[in-house]
């Protein structure tokens, strides 16, 4: 009762963590993939105990396989852990991205294996390349406008009464309408000491 109370909660762990568990047997070349990592891979169930690497590799973008291949060869020879980011095929099409991890363990037979996860990284991949984009989008229109424009960062005294304050970005035109050069990361103070105190104040 207790093993299988342990084997659901791990099966609980895995799901919810979106992972692919598998073990590699070196030297017979038989990968043993979870259920989950049949899933991503798209090796049907008949294979899931015992399918050849290469079985696996058919899933892993073209251009991504020699590097991951690689990896996973040098790991295996070295006994260092693996870790490589790579794509690998949608059941529907187009590409997902995964994170591989695994490292060598000796077998109680004498032989070596690696064990390891795949982890479903394409939520957070796809975030970041938004996020990119919108770091793009955000940036041309900043640099690209007539109007001089600053971010800045008030500073305060230990009164709690505004100082000074710091640039922390400035597009091109400011550059040209102000003549401060290299602002970014200095403070106000630094670049013109005699700056009138009410503008800190109006900030």
């Amino acid at each position: 009762a207790a093993l299988i109370d342990a084997s659901a909660r791990q099966e609980s762990i895995i799901a919810a963590a979106e992972l692919g568990v598998w073990s590699w047997d070196i030297g017979t070349d038989r990968v043993a993939g979870h259920a989950r990592m049949a899933a991503l891979y798209g090796i049907p169930e008949a294979e899931h105990a015992s399918a050849p690497l290469a079985r696996y590799f058919e899933a892993v973008h073209p251009d991504d396989a020699p590097a991951v291949q690689a990896l996973l060869s040098d790991a295996a020879a070295r006994g260092v852990p693996y870790d490589a980011t790579f794509r690998i095929r949608r059941e529907g099409g187009g590409w997902r991205w995964v994170i591989g991890r695994g490292s060598v363990v000796q077998a109680p037979d004498g032989g070596a294996r690696m064990r390891g996860v795949v982890i479903d990284a394409s939520r957070q991949f796809e975030a970041e390349q938004q996020l990119r984009l919108s770091e793009e989008r955000y940036r041309t229109l900043f640099d690209s406008i007539d109007e001089g424009v600053c971010v800045i960062e008030m500073l305060y005294d230990s009164n709690g009464q505004p100082c000074d304050y710091r640039f922390l970005e400035t597009n091109p035109a400011f550059v040209k309408q102000t003549g401060l050069n290299d602002a970014v990361g200095r403070t106000m103070r630094q670049l013109a000491p005699g700056h009138e105190r009410h503008w800190f104040e109006i900030y």
